[in-house]
């Protein structure tokens, strides 16, 4: 089975549902013939893209002439591909967005035009290319402060002076309670140590003196004890800038940290976001929820209160300037936060590294709350000051109004959520920082609205199901079995019957899996009622749960689990993990003598609970 077989069930379904589509089909597959899998993932999205920004504008976009062909003269304004679907959202005529536009129709041309964009590939070498050397461009433009008008600087210093000291305090609270603990990070490290191989490095940097002691980190008093090496900043390792495939149009760019810098961002970042979820910003904030973002971007697209904006290259554009600036009223924090920064990076076949201008890149721990911080502050000065919110001596003329402008801002990494009414000025003050709003992924106008990967047209749910891998050839394929296990699921959710059963009857050929729910550990089918289900068996309790646990309904299916190799660790190593592993008082059952192979997942037969 290809792509094109699950796309051409889609188009059935939408011929079914809305509007004709057999002439499309001819066009997919000619055009997939003579441009290969770039037309799929590269210029099929760009169809979507012309809907959303016509969807925004309320009339049709002419710049797709260039990639679709139009319809004759005087007879439709629109283009000829997908012409059944799109006259049912705007006019065939004068190309104005219908009165009532047809909300499923809409649904089907992005699920159509997206359904291969998020494809797992490495793209082209030449936009691979093209990607790593962007990233140290974007670098060297970081580079001038800069100025504002006087009433939108006297609101930021308030705004910063208000709320961050507060933050700090909470911060300091985390370091005196010594109730957080630090931890190594999931990913890939600029040392090549991996899972157990981390707790055998214990380098500690000599900035950090005063800052961190060896204990605070390592569990041990003194170096002697500890193993460890005190690192000059002339001798700390560089990050290493690396590409990870994103989609077929480019890579995403990534620094792989030092292990040691890693283990403290860890520990900085934990104490940071339980400062910040005990300060009065921690409903704007939500480092673990996407929720609150997600529901403001279905209001918005109701009533169009409330603008979705995206940034482009977000973490990348965040420089050291920026975070000293916002963190100027809060030392002690600002201190922790330059000290766990790295300060240089090393180019994939470089001799040398560089210094960079940039605070961090995807691949610090501290990236994500320091930007969401950063975001937050800008776009509440913005807020404020094109409201006139402030009085001319830099100090608000109401808090009442300033507490009310400030729920209405919500931050999720670089997903910003604000008044319609504001965002020329946001945006404007966001690119004075040299951060740049994705004017193709921001909505302000019109009813669609996009935050945190919902989608969502007058308040309905219209997020496309995406393509992640090609399609497994057997059980050996397990991150592809896995995930066109889950997308025959969410096809069953979002309504397409026929597709989500077309990809169960490709999967059932390889191994058939029964009927489960979706909080099973297992893999199966929620929508399958011919499935093989559940029985009912007796289940012996475990140490720690109750006797009473019972009889459960119970299924054999396959489970997906990471290979394990050897890699066992001794001595201090060994009461380290264990140190940073205990739960709550309770006996930690973690595994010592085994890592899990990188980039490895394999599929177990397993007996787990059904439901």
């Amino acid at each position: 089975m290809k792509s094109l077989d699950i796309l051409s069930t889609i188009l059935d379904e939408a011929h079914i549902s809305c509007a004709s589509t057999s002439r499309d089909r001819i066009t997919i597959l000619s055009r997939c013939e003579n441009e290969g899998e770039s037309f799929l993932g590269i210029t099929l999205p760009l169809f979507a893209q012309w809907l959303e920004e016509s969807l925004e504008r309320g009339k049709v976009s002419t710049w797709i002439y260039s990639r679709f062909r139009k319809r004759p003269k005087n007879k439709s304004v629109l283009p000829c591909f997908l012409h059944g679907l799109t006259c049912r959202v705007f006019d065939a005529k004068t190309g104005l967005l219908l009165e009532s536009p047809d909300v499923n129709a809409i649904f089907f041309v992005r699920q159509i035009c997206l359904f291969n964009k998020k494809v797992f590939k490495v793209c082209d070498p030449k936009r691979d290319r093209k990607a790593i050397e962007g990233y140290k461009e974007l670098d060297d433009s970081l580079r001038s402060s800069p100025r504002f008008p006087i009433e939108f600087s006297r609101a930021l210093d308030w705004i910063c002076r208000r709320h961050l000291p507060t933050i700090e305090t909470a911060y300091l609270r985390e370091i005196e309670s010594d109730s957080t603990l630090p931890r190594h990070g999931p990913g890939a490290t600029a040392d090549k140590a991996w899972a157990n191989g981390k707790f055998r490095l214990r380098d500690f940097y000599r900035r950090w003196s005063g800052i961190f002691s060896w204990e605070e980190l390592y569990g041990f008093p003194t170096i002697h004890q500890s193993g460890g090496e005190m690192t000059r900043s002339d001798e700390e390792t560089a990050v290493k800038v690396a590409s990870v495939p994103k989609t077929m149009k480019t890579s995403r760019i990534i620094c792989a940290e030092p292990t040691a810098m890693q283990y403290a961002q860890q520990l900085v970042m934990a104490r940071l976001v339980k400062a910040l979820q005990r300060s009065r910003l921690h409903s704007q904030f939500n480092f673990d929820d996407q929720r609150p973002n997600q529901e403001a971007a279905r209001l918005g697209s109701i009533d169009g209160s409330l603008a979705t904006l995206d940034l482009s290259e977000a973490s990348d554009r965040v420089s050291c300037l920026l975070v000293s600036a916002v963190f100027r009223h809060s030392p002690t924090l600002r201190k922790h936060l330059f000290a766990c920064r790295s300060s240089r990076a090393m180019m994939p076949g470089a001799k040398e590294s560089f210094a960079l201008r940039k605070y961090a890149s995807m691949g610090s721990a501290l990236t994500f709350p320091v930007e969401a911080i950063c975001f937050y502050m800008i776009s509440l000065a913005a807020l404020v000051s094109s409201r006139r919110l402030f009085r001319s001596d830099g100090r608000p003329k109401s808090l009442k109004d300033y507490e009310q402008a400030r729920k209405s801002v919500l931050v999720f990494g670089d997903d910003i959520i604000v008044p319609t009414d504001v965002v020329e000025e946001v945006t404007k003050y966001l690119g004075a920082f040299g951060l740049k709003v994705n004017s193709k992924k921001s909505f302000f106008s019109g009813s669609f609205r996009e935050s945190c990967g919902h989608d969502y047209f007058k308040g309905t749910f219209i997020t496309p199901v995406y393509l992640r891998h090609d399609p497994p050839k057997s059980l050996r394929d397990a991150a592809a079995f896995v995930s066109w296990v889950q997308m025959s699921n969410r096809f069953f959710r979002s309504g397409l019957w026929q597709t989500a059963d077309k990809i169960r009857q490709y999967i059932d050929k390889i191994y058939k899996l029964p009927l489960v729910s979706d909080t099973c550990a297992g893999l199966g089918w929620h929508h399958y009622t011919n499935a093989f289900t559940a029985t009912l068996t007796e289940v012996k309790p475990k140490d720690d749960e109750s006797p009473s646990y019972g009889k459960r309904w119970t299924v054999k299916t396959l489970v997906p689990n990471s290979k394990k190799l050897s890699d066992e660790l001794l001595e201090y190593d060994r009461l380290l993990f264990f140190l940073l592993n205990r739960k709550e008082g309770k006996e930690y059952r973690g595994d010592a003598t085994t890592s899990p192979k990188r980039n490895s997942l394999k599929l177990r037969r397993r007996t787990v609970l059904a439901y």
